[in-house]
C-alpha cells in the first residue's frame, strides 16, 4: 500500500524518507526549519546534544547566537550534567527570548542516555504553551529504555497540535546505512516538511521502502527482546567500568554510556582516549564535539554497547588493564 509511504492520516501526516542516523537531524530538522522559523528565530537545546545539531543551526544564522544550539541558550549553564543529565527547565525558561521559535527534543538521549521524564515534559509543554513554541521531538532510540519509560511529548495535553516526532530504522533496526526516518505531526506542520522535502531528498529507494514496511510489522514480541537485549548489553558495561574504576552515568536509554575518565589521571578525554586505543585495544569516543566547548565534556568519555556479546567480552577483558 503506497500510503505507508507518504499519506495523511486521521488529524495529521506521515512521511517517510531519508534522514540521518542519529536523530534523522540532517533531514527532517533541516527542512522543518527552513520552512517553520526563519532567519530572525531561534531554536533551542543544551550541551551535549549529537553533533550535528550546531553544525545545521549555524547554516541558518547571521546571529552567534545560533552558535549556541538547539535549546540558542548560553550551554555552559544550560547544558545537563552528571550523573544523570536531567533537563534543566529552569534554564531552558530563563533562555527563552521573543526571538524563540521551537525547542528541539532528545529522549532518549543521545550521548547521555537521559529519558525525560513525565514531570519534565510536562514543563517543557508548558514552556510551549506559554510563548507559542513549536517542538521538534527526536525519539529515535524510543524502544530502548531500560529505567522508566519513554512517553511521547505529543501525548502531553495540548501537544500533538505543537509537536514533530521524527523516528528512525536505524536504530531499533540496527539499520543505520539505510538512513530512513519518518516526521509525524499535524497536517498544518507537516506542510512545512513538504515543501523542502520536494527539493531536497525528494524519495528513497523504492527497495529500502519495502524493508521499511516489512520492518515495521514485527510484532511486539521483537521489541521486548531488543530491549532486554540492550538492557543485558548496559549492566554487563557498566558493571565492567565501575569495577575498572570509572565513574559510570548508568544510562535510562539509548545504547550509550557516559564515564568520568579523570580517575586515570588524564585532563583531556583526547588524551585518554588515545591511551585506550593504543594501550588497551578498546576505542571510545571523546564526547568534547557533543560540547559547544570542548573543555565541558574534558573529563568524560562515551562508550557504546550496541556490540555482540563476545565482542563487549573481549572489550572488558582488555579494560581490566587499567586498574592494573
Amino acid at each position: 500500500d503506497r500510503n505507508l509511504y507518504w499519506s495523511p492520516v486521521t488529524n495529521g501526516s506521515i512521511g517517510i524518507s531519508s534522514c540521518d542516523p542519529d536523530g534523522c537531524q540532517q533531514w527532517a530538522t533541516w527542512r522543518q526549519w527552513q520552512q517553520l522559523s526563519g532567519q530572525d528565530k531561534l531554536s533551542r537545546v543544551g550541551d551535549p546534544r549529537f553533533v550535528s545539531g550546531s553544525q545545521f543551526t549555524r547554516l541558518h544564522a547571521d546571529s552567534p547566537a545560533f552558535e549556541l544550539g538547539f535549546v540558542a541558550i548560553d550551554t555552559s549553564t544550560v547544558g545537563p550534567q552528571p550523573p544523570d543529565f536531567g533537563i534543566d527547565v529552569d534554564a531552558v525558561r530563563a533562555a527563552i527570548t521573543p526571538r524563540t521559535r521551537a525547542i528541539i527534543l532528545n529522549t532518549p538521549h543521545n550521548p547521555t542516555g537521559h529519558v525525560a521524564s513525565q514531570q519534565e515534559l510536562e514543563a517543557l509543554a508548558s514552556l510551549c504553551e506559554q510563548h507559542d513554541l513549536i517542538l521538534i521531538a527526536d525519539e529515535v532510540y524510543d524502544r530502548m529504555v531500560y529505567e522508566g519509560r519513554h512517553i511521547p511529548i505529543s501525548t502531553i495535553p495540548g501537544m500533538w497540535q505543537r509537536t514533530i516526532t521524527l523516528r528512525s530504522l536505524a536504530k531499533t533496526f540496527s539499520l543505520t546505512g539505510w538512513k530512513i526516518g519518518w516526521a509525524i505531526a499535524p497536517a498544518h506542520l507537516t506542510r512545512a516538511v513538504q515543501a523542502a522535502h520536494q527539493f531536497l531528498t525528494y524519495a528513497v529507494p523504492t527497495p529500502l521502502q519495502h524493508g521499511a514496511t516489512t520492518a515495521l510489522s514485527m510484532g511486539e514480541g521483537y521489541y521486548a527482546q531488543l530491549g532486554a537485549d540492550y538492557l543485558a548489553r548496559r549492566d554487563l558495561l557498566c558493571n565492567a567500568l565501575r569495577s575498572v574504576g570509572f565513574n559510570v552515568s548508568v544510562p535510562a536509554g539509548s545504547y550509550f554510556v557516559m564515564c568520568d575518565h579523570t580517575p586515570f589521571g588524564y585532563a583531556q578525554s583526547e588524551d585518554f582516549c588515545e591511551h585506550l586505543v593504543k594501550e588497551i585495544g578498546v576505542a571510545a569516543i571523546p564526547p568534547g564535539s557533543f560540547y559547544k566547548d570542548p573543555a565541558d565534556g574534558a573529563h568524560l568519555v562515551r562508550f557504546a554497547f550496541c556490540k555482540t556479546m563476545p565482542v563487549l567480552e573481549e572489550a572488558i577483558a582488555r579494560l581490566s588493564r587499567l586498574s592494573n
